[in-house]
């Protein structure tokens, strides 16, 4: 009997990871404040409409290959908290090799590039010293 639930949880297993979508998120659009959270601390807010579009962008050129982890959501100590007219529509976070997601009631993450991770920190005006 243990071998036959044993066989069954690997085929379970491998038939799971085999059919794993990767999701895209819609568009992101008329943020119209951001903040910069770390640790629940705000760092500071920013309302710049320029800079807003470009991190808007950043984010947006990100909208595909997001999963849900197996694992747990990551530990994101540095988060982005977006918001539309003073309505919380997300987060955004950032650690020293990965993106997460939360919106629309998922939370997502995808793994990001050192290039990309000091993209983000360089819009953001914020040291790579804080993901640690």
């Amino acid at each position: 009997m243990k071998k036959m639930v044993s066989a069954a949880l690997c085929l379970l297993a491998i038939t799971y990871s085999g059919c794993k979508e990767n999701f895209v998120y819609p568009e992101l659009s008329n943020v119209s404040e951001v903040e910069i959270i770390d640790e629940g601390n705000l760092i500071k807010k920013i309302s710049d409409p320029l800079l807003i579009s470009k991190l808007t962008e950043f984010i947006n050129k990100r909208k595909e290959d997001w999963e849900t982890p197996m694992t747990g959501f990551p530990g994101t100590k540095v988060k982005l908290y977006l918001y539309r007219d003073g309505a919380f529509i997300g987060s955004f976070g950032i650690t020293k090799s990965s993106f997460s997601m939360q919106r629309g009631g998922r939370w997502d993450s995808k793994p990001a590039t050192e290039q990309e991770i000091r993209e983000m920190l360089d819009l953001l005006g914020i040291d790579k010293s804080l993901l640690k």
